[in-house]
């Protein structure tokens, strides 16, 4: 604090520091790095946790030029994205998810970006098991 008098009239002069800066922790694909024909078909989520951002903040994701909003909740959100836009995407091409969001003060956090690609020749599947009882009398 830094006081002084100003003809006549006392002058307070305060600095209030923040608490900590937002960020932005994390941004997680439901597929992963790679996106397969399994996951493309069926949609997906993108989840993301942030840390120091009130509830209610408008956090907003893009990829492809395409932007979701939705409200931060206990430092996170989770996105729906449809197999319709997942189907849009290109084979053998990487995507970024980007993220923007700022803290009830207005101090952004650093923009949050992942990557991932596509690749609809390759599935992941679940294995069969075949079991053939022998026998004998």
């Amino acid at each position: 604090m830094n006081f002084r008098i100003l003809n006549g009239e006392l002058i307070i002069k305060c600095i209030i520091i923040g608490g900590a800066s937002p960020t932005i922790s994390s941004i997680t694909p439901s597929w992963g790095s790679v996106l397969d024909i399994n996951n493309i078909n069926s949609g997906g989520e993108i989840i993301i946790i942030s840390t120091n951002i009130e509830d209610g903040q408008i956090l907003t994701i893009g990829m492809n030029s395409v932007y979701y909003t939705g409200s931060v909740s206990s430092n996170s959100i989770t996105f729906t994205i449809s197999s319709t836009i997942l189907g849009g995407l290109t084979d053998n091409t990487n995507y970024s998810v980007t993220a923007d969001v700022s803290d009830a003060a207005g101090n952004a956090a650093t923009q949050g970006v992942i990557t991932f690609s596509i690749d609809r020749t390759s599935a992941v599947t679940n294995p069969t098991i075949i079991i053939h009882r022998l026998f004998s009398t």
